[in-house]
């Protein structure tokens, strides 16, 4: 587990202040990432990037994040972990990259430079949630996976648009109002709990499982909001039936999973009784 955050002032402020307050806000989940905690800010834009920092992968200083892709265009935090970097990396060895080290978010980030994000994600499977800068464009990119795995909260402080892995991003900013909206009440008594894309706070918002949002600098200082920018559902993370047994199959037939008999803990949910009925359909337990 890891934790990202962002932030994009509206108004031109000094660097080390952008700096200096996501730090600050991003210091509330270090919790998610005890490892280490990195502040990227853009010399053209009043936006930063942020990570806290769980190291599985690559566990040396080369898996730091936010990563750059290797021709410098794009920029990424990415909390989660694509299981199928290393034959994203295979296909990327004709493009000449040279990798600074072994990490999926190093990977994804270069394919996404080499075939654009959208072909990226119908390729990589995993459990994710990221932004993605684009410095000639001046975009940010919000995804979401398949299932909604990785949480993703995006919002307003004052003038500061805002996205992090929790709420407590939002709570830690000096500008932001702790309004509580009153359809998110009526949606808990209702369900139990706030579905996306609402949260208990006003002007803050949960991007749904399989989604992106796409939003340029211009439309950020507009304040545009969140309805009136619909998140787009990415059709190529819809799953069937079939496609959710091919990935069953390439996981035990490519061994993404370096262990010889995967355990399992049965909850009741459709995840763990999927992996252990094709589990058992193809002698991995039992």
């Amino acid at each position: 587990m890891c934790g990202i955050s962002g932030l994009i002032a509206l108004t031109s402020r000094p660097q080390d202040e952008i700096y200096n307050t996501l730090s600050n806000v991003t210091n509330s989940i270090a919790h998610r990432g005890p490892d280490a905690q990195q502040i990227w800010c853009d010399r053209e834009i009043p936006l930063a990037l942020g990570h806290r920092r769980l190291a599985i992968i690559d566990l040396t200083d080369d898996g730091l994040q936010p990563m750059h892709s290797h021709d410098g265009r794009y920029t990424m935090v990415f909390n989660g972990e694509f299981y199928n970097f290393q034959d994203i990396k295979e296909e990327l060895s004709t493009h000449n990259i040279l990798y600074k080290g072994h990490s999926d978010t190093e990977v994804i980030v270069n394919a996404i430079s080499n075939w654009g994000l959208e072909k990226t994600l119908q390729k990589a499977r995993g459990m994710f949630a990221f932004a993605l800068w684009d410095k000639i464009e001046k975009r940010l990119y919000l995804v979401r996976d398949r299932l909604g795995k990785k949480p993703l909260y995006m919002g307003w402080a004052g003038d500061n648009f805002i996205f992090a892995s929790e709420l407590k991003v939002f709570c830690a900013h000096p500008e932001f109002k702790r309004e509580i909206a009153l359809d998110a009440k009526m949606l808990f008594v209702k369900y139990g709990y706030i579905p996306a894309p609402s949260t208990i706070y006003q002007n803050v918002w949960h991007l749904p499982p399989a989604h992106m949002i796409s939003l340029s600098y211009d439309q950020l200082q507009k304040k545009t909001e969140y309805s009136l920018v619909l998140p787009k559902l990415l059709e190529c993370c819809r799953y069937s039936s079939e496609t959710t047994r091919q990935s069953y199959t390439t996981i035990r037939n490519r061994n993404y999973y370096r262990i010889y008999k995967p355990p399992y803990v049965l909850c009741g949910g459709e995840n763990d009784l999927g992996c252990t009925a094709w589990s058992l359909s193809l002698r991995w337990i039992g």
